[in-house]
């Protein structure tokens, strides 16, 4: 068998491995550590600070789509965060958009998250006097 016979076997199998594939792994998509830390985080029990809620009510966010706004608009920027800390780690959540009108910290146990505090660009005079 020649060279060119080889190759015109190999690529038409290929092609048959490429299709296979494509069938396969249709409608399914890859998640990066982020996106699946802040999918873990909204499917847990979420609970707010006294502080929090007050600071979400002038942001005039309800609390029920706080989960899908999470998820879509914003990212953990592990720097900041302290992940390891015991006995409930310390997740800083920032906005995709460098105009997010706020970011978020966010005490993560095993299954409960709780919002300590959004901290705004426009301050909130009345939530400013809560302590978390």
């Amino acid at each position: 068998m020649d060279f060119k016979r080889r190759l015109k076997l190999y690529l038409f199998g290929f092609l048959i491995g490429l299709l296979a594939l494509m069938f396969i792994l249709k409608g399914k998509k890859c998640s990066n550590v982020n996106e699946m830390k802040l999918i873990e985080i909204t499917d847990q029990s979420m609970m707010l600070s006294e502080k929090a809620k007050c600071q979400l009510k002038s942001l005039n966010i309800p609390q029920d789509s706080l989960r899908t706004f999470l998820q879509n608009k914003f990212r953990i920027n592990y720097d900041k965060s302290e992940v390891r800390s015991i006995p409930c780690g310390k997740l800083f959540v920032e906005g995709l958009k460098p105009d997010a009108p706020f970011t978020l910290v966010i005490q993560d146990c095993d299954t409960i998250s709780t919002i300590k505090e959004f901290q705004l660009k426009v301050s909130c005079p009345a939530c400013d006097t809560i302590k978390n």
